[in-house]
């Protein structure tokens, strides 16, 4: 397959589908998440929550370059028909800093917000998402071996001299 051709219909979909879960995970459902935990007046889950979602967007800020970078990765991934190597570091940053802790409050803390529907249907779809990017970023590192970790180490870096 050329590069200079048109990307495969269904690739732009997975594609798609990637950034969706990314951006209705980190962005929204994370935040709502927290306020979730504060509306229910659970304000140490609320505020453990926010820490960790601003964490997990100050790495994002940090490690990709800004929302420009993000955009720009997610753009070329989709012009070209895969994922490039910038938007499997954006998604393995979340994968690895921010699902295992949030997804881990979210378990612990659903049972303080079941009374209230709203909270408790948000927790269910925040869940969900945070295991699909769990299981996927897992089968991507230790099942196919794509190495997307964005810090190297200087034991890293002489290994491969």
């Amino acid at each position: 397959k050329k590069l200079e051709e048109k990307p495969d219909e269904w690739d732009t979909l997975l594609i798609i589908k990637d950034i969706g879960l990314y951006v209705a995970d980190v962005v929204v459902l994370d935040l709502l998440g927290a306020y979730n935990f504060f509306r229910t007046w659970n304000l140490w889950f609320g505020g453990i929550a926010l820490l960790c979602y601003l964490k997990s967007f100050y790495d994002l800020a940090s490690s990709a370059g800004g929302v420009t970078e993000i955009v720009n990765a997610f753009s070329e991934s989709l012009r070209k028909g895969y994922r490039t190597d910038a938007f499997l570091k954006i998604v393995h940053g979340e994968f690895a800093s921010e699902a295992p802790v949030a997804f881990a409050l979210q378990i612990y803390g659903f049972m303080f917000v079941t009374f209230d529907t709203f909270a408790s249907a948000s927790f269910l779809c925040s869940m969900l998402c945070s295991m699909y990017s769990l299981i996927s970023g897992a089968y991507r590192d230790y099942q196919l071996g794509i190495d997307t970790s964005p810090f190297k180490t200087d034991v890293d870096k002489a290994d491969h001299n």
